[in-house]
């Protein structure tokens, strides 16, 4: 019986994670499994490597104590090592951490510049910490950094060096043009009894059996895949006539919430990468599953995971879903109930 991963590629759909990148999706769900307790902490670390890879901002809600910045700082300093920066915001936080500090020389010059390098700007990746804390003036200074990838600074706009983007938060932010610039989000929960003494267990198991590195150049083939796999998919949109358009069709019909145009247009490239990480060179129907983690408010993003439920008839084990369209309910249990030892 095929495994997950095997399901997740598909049948017909050649590998795009060649040999050179190095990069095996078992792997990491394995080292995340290792190291962390939950379906929803492994789904954290895949869309966090899909955000990395597509180059969106990501978002964690969730109350506080859960780790959610514990699974961050593991993914920027035990997956990859990069110049990772951290930024703990309150309400006094000053616009100058974002940008860096003001460049006096350039102001005795008459000139208002800043020391971008300095910033967290000049990261490669980023940890917003609570960011629904930070006053106004800086959600300003962070706006065009998340939606353009890059400050405007002297004039002149500046591109960040900034590989990824990764903020969490305990309550909801109020700013509506702010929220909005968050292309994924997603929620970590109050753990229940079992996964809690799981988590316990993990804590108390040291030192860790598995690493699992990952160096930019992996990165920059996945991006240059994922490129590659959204053209196609434009064109198939464009054209209209594959299976995907209208499952994708089918859904937008369907769905009871409103999706903005910019939500959808930044799916494609989300969907296009999240096909890439698990080594499919084409967006197919189960990259929709994507689509419940576009939305700030949880409300929504749990009515669109039902949703898709609903239409695709999908079920989720290990916070990854598993597509019923090539399988029957029976074989899709049996499948999600021998994860670990298919690792």
């Amino acid at each position: 019986m095929s495994d997950l991963f095997s399901l997740l590629k598909g049948k017909e759909e050649s590998t795009l994670v060649s040999s050179q990148s190095n990069f095996d999706i078992k792997e990491y769900v394995a080292y995340v499994q290792d190291h962390f307790v939950g379906s929803e902490m492994v789904q954290c670390f895949v869309m966090s490597l899909v955000a990395h890879v597509s180059g969106k901002p990501l978002i964690v809600k969730g109350p506080a104590g859960e780790n959610k910045t514990g699974f961050i700082q593991d993914y920027a300093t035990n997956i990859f090592d990069l110049d990772f920066r951290v930024a703990q915001f309150t309400e006094t936080t000053p616009s100058d951490v974002v940008t860096g500090t003001v460049n006096l020389k350039a102001m005795d010059e008459g000139e208002w510049k800043h020391h971008l390098e300095n910033g967290l700007v000049g990261g490669d990746i980023v940890l917003l910490d609570e960011v629904e804390k930070s006053a106004d003036r800086t959600q300003h200074a962070l706006l065009s950094w998340l939606n353009e990838g890059g400050v405007y600074d002297g004039g002149k706009f500046h591109k960040s060096p900034t590989q990824l983007i990764l903020a969490t938060r305990n309550y909801d932010i109020d700013d509506q043009a702010f929220s909005d610039r968050w292309n994924i989000c997603m929620y970590v929960s109050r753990n229940a009894g079992k996964t809690k003494f799981g988590f316990l267990q993990e804590f108390c198991n040291l030192p860790k059996k598995k690493k699992f590195k990952l160096d930019t150049g992996v990165i920059e083939d996945l991006k240059s895949k994922t490129d590659k796999v959204l053209n196609r998919l434009k064109k198939d949109i464009a054209k209209g006539t594959s299976k995907f358009c209208d499952d994708l069709k089918t859904f937008l019909e369907s769905v009871s919430i409103e999706i903005s145009s910019r939500t959808l247009v930044n799916s494609l490239k989300i969907m296009s990468a999240n096909a890439v990480v698990h080594g499919r060179n084409k967006v197919s129907t189960i990259d929709l599953w994507v689509l419940q983690y576009l939305f700030i408010e949880e409300d929504e993003s749990l009515i669109v995971k039902q949703q898709l439920e609903q239409t695709f008839n999908f079920i989720s084990e290990e916070g990854i879903p598993y597509p019923t369209v090539d399988a029957t309910m029976q074989e899709a249990k049996e499948i999600a109930s021998n994860i670990e030892r298919n690792l």
